[in-house]
C-alpha cells in the first residue's frame, strides 16, 4: 500500500468511528514493527537480477531508499535481500523515523527531506514506486517518478497502471530489468553525438 502502519491504523480507526489515544497507538506501532520486521527478515531473500540492476544503477547514479517504513524494518530488509552494501544506513530515508514528526506517504515530506539530505533538487532526482501513495508522494515533492510493476500481482496490473498514471508518473515499467534498460537507453541517447 505504500503507507506505514501508524498511518494505516489511524485511518482504519477513524473510518470505524473510533478513537485511539497516543500511548495505545505507540503500543500497536511497536508491536507491528517487531512482528512484521521479524517475519520479513526470515522470509525475504536476495534476488540476483534486482541486485545486479541496482549495482548497474549505483555505478551511474546516487541511489537511496525513500520509504514509509521504519529504519529498523529497512535495515532488516536490506540485510535479508543482500542490499546492505548498496543502501547503507545513510542512504535510507524513513517517513516513520527520519523526520522530526512521523508521517507517511502520500505526504511528500520524506521525498523533500531525502533530496535535501542527498544534495539534489527534487526535479533532478527520480523516484521508482510501485504503490500509488508512493507515486503521489514523490510527484507532490516535485520528483519525476516511474511506476514499477514487478511486485504487483498480474491481475492488479492494469488497474495499477491506471492509478499510477493518474498519480502523475512519467513512465511505467514491468520490472527492475526494464528500468535498467530504460536508463541505459536514456543515458546513451543523451551522450550520443547529434
Amino acid at each position: 500500500m505504500g503507507r506505514n502502519f501508524r498511518s494505516t491504523a489511524l485511518t482504519l480507526v477513524a473510518e470505524a468511528g473510533g478513537h485511539i489515544d497516543a500511548a495505545r497507538l505507540e503500543e500497536w506501532v511497536l508491536g507491528e514493527r517487531r512482528e512484521v520486521t521479524a517475519h520479513l527478515a526470515s522470509v525475504l531473500k536476495p534476488d540476483a537480477t534486482i541486485v545486479e540492476v541496482l549495482r548497474i544503477l549505483d555505478r551511474r547514479f546516487t541511489i537511496a531508499i525513500v520509504s514509509s517504513s521504519a529504519q529498523e524494518r529497512l535495515a532488516a530488509c536490506c540485510r535479508a535481500t543482500g542490499l546492505d552494501e548498496l543502501f547503507p544506513a545513510s542512504s535510507r530515508f524513513s517517513a516513520e523515523d527520519s523526520l522530526p514528526t512521523p508521517t507517511s506517504k502520500p505526504d511528500p515530506m520524506i521525498y523533500t527531506f531525502a533530496a535535501r539530505r542527498l544534495g539534489v533538487a527534487p526535479s533532478c532526482a527520480l523516484a521508482i514506486e510501485d504503490a500509488v501513495v508512493g507515486a503521489q508522494s514523490a510527484v507532490a515533492a516535485g520528483v519525476p517518478t516511474v511506476g514499477n510493476l514487478q511486485f504487483v500481482p498480474p491481475d492488479e496490473r492494469l488497474q495499477r497502471i491506471s492509478e499510477l498514471r493518474a498519480a502523475g508518473v512519467s513512465a511505467v515499467v514491468d520490472s527492475w530489468s526494464d528500468l535498467a534498460v530504460l536508463f541505459t537507453a536514456d543515458v546513451e541517447a543523451r551522450l550520443a553525438p547529434n
